[in-house]
Formats: C-alpha cells, sequence, structure tokens
C-alpha cells in the first residue's frame, strides 16, 4: 500500500467514523519541509507545502 493510500484511508476513516470534518495531517520531508495534506470532497488528498 503507498503512503499516499494509507493517508487518505487514515483521513477517511476519522471523517467517517468520528465525524470529524476538516481534519488534516501534516507530513515532514526528507528535505526538512512539511506539507499539509486534507481531503477533498470526492475524498482525494490535497498536497500543500507549509
Amino acid at each position: 500500500m503507498k503512503s499516499g493510500n494509507k493517508e487518505a484511508s487514515f483521513l477517511s476513516f476519522l471523517s467517517d467514523k468520528s465525524y470529524i470534518s476538516g481534519i488534516e495531517l501534516y507530513k515532514i520531508n526528507k528535505d526538512n519541509t512539511s506539507t499539509k495534506k486534507s481531503l477533498d470532497a470526492n475524498k482525494k488528498i490535497i498536497n500543500t507545502n507549509c
């Protein structure tokens, strides 16, 4: 399973089962930058550099 699939599955789980809307994940990349990951209306991951 790819990393993106795990992240999307986790965000979907939190959204669907815990009823947490607007949940976001933050990932620290190898080059010490960070990326915000959230779900759009179609439950696809949106990556935003921070």
